[in-house]
């Protein structure tokens, strides 16, 4: 799927909007000159002025993070047999289970605060590497 939306936040509170990110104002273009490393252009944001909140939608959707994939899978054989302990059928399950399976790295969204030196970089991944597990089940 694609990328999930980024929402950018700014940190400097002197224009005395609360004490909690605020959105910032739209200066330039935040997806055109993109700095090397990083998701979206930070340099297109500005602190808004005293007492008004800034006019960068909530959740607009231009600024993406990056895309997600991931295939599980599951494979299964049951045997299926009597034993002289109990009258009913007994079931053996032979599973294998795979959890992303091609090994894809799946990164974090950037950092979403537009005045951070660190503003659009990733520094996370969303999903672990390639997981495998084994099971044996008995029902009987």
């Amino acid at each position: 799927m694609s990328g999930f939306p980024v929402g950018i936040n700014w940190s400097d509170t002197t224009s005395l909007n609360g004490a909690f990110g605020q959105r910032p104002d739209v200066v330039g273009s935040p997806t055109k000159s993109v700095p090397a490393g990083r998701i979206y252009n930070p340099a297109a944001f500005a602190n808004p002025p005293l007492y008004r909140f800034g006019d960068y939608g909530r959740d607009p959707g231009d600024i993406r993070g990056p895309g997600f994939a991931s295939a599980d899978w599951a494979l299964w054989k049951e045997f299926y047999f009597k034993t002289p302990l109990a009258k009913e059928e007994t079931t053996l399950q032979v599973r294998v289970e795979t959890f992303n399976l091609f090994n894809r790295t799946n990164r974090q969204n950037p950092n979403n605060t537009a005045d951070d030196r660190n503003a659009g970089r990733i520094f996370g991944i969303l999903t672990p590497m390639r997981r495998m597990q084994f099971g044996l089940r008995l029902a009987w």
